[in-house]
């Protein structure tokens, strides 16, 4: 019997060789599949160096709350687009110095990076309102959202506040 085996490996030594790896590779991706968490469908939209916006879909992984879920889409916003074209909402690498939600307000709180000119970014009068409406577009129990920059609150005399009075002073600035 074991002559039988060992002729029928050398035989076949590469067909089963190739048959274990195909295996091994279908086990792999469905333990991948059933394993990884559940990633949701987000919409950016970011101006575009030659006037008008562009829209991006990008899968984020799911979080726990919805704080969390708000913290990695910023993050992600912040990272800019990916299309070659679209220019960055805020100055590349701004980070996060806090950010929470309470009844449906948000408050966020970027690093004072954000005042700082950047290369390809849009001036801050229309980068914080397009961070304000992808919020609103992707977040709809979002009422309200309250920035701030280094502790200080951007929009005190301004009213653009809310999802309706973002999207007038879009309309109003051409986007």
């Amino acid at each position: 019997m074991k002559k039988i085996i060992d002729w029928l490996f050398k035989q076949y030594r590469c067909r089963i060789v190739l048959f274990s790896l195909i295996v091994f590779v279908m086990l792999f991706s469905t333990v991948y599949f059933f394993c990884m968490p559940e990633k949701v469908r987000r919409t950016f939209v970011f101006p575009l160096n030659s006037g008008g916006l562009v829209t991006e879909i990008r899968y984020l992984a799911d979080g726990k709350n919805k704080e969390s879920d708000i913290k990695v889409y910023v993050q992600e916003l912040l990272l800019g687009p990916q299309n070659h074209r679209g220019m960055n909402l805020l100055t590349p690498g701004t980070k996060i110095n806090n950010i929470f939600v309470r009844e449906d307000v948000l408050y966020v709180d970027f690093a004072e990076s954000a005042l700082l000119p950047g290369m390809n970014t849009v001036d801050n009068l229309l980068g914080l309102p397009l961070i304000e409406k992808n919020v609103f577009t992707n977040f709809k129990n979002i009422d309200t959202i309250i920035l701030y920059i280094n502790g200080n609150i951007v929009y005190e005399d301004w009213d653009i506040l809310t999802e309706k009075s973002v999207n007038s002073f879009l309309k109003e600035q051409g986007y």
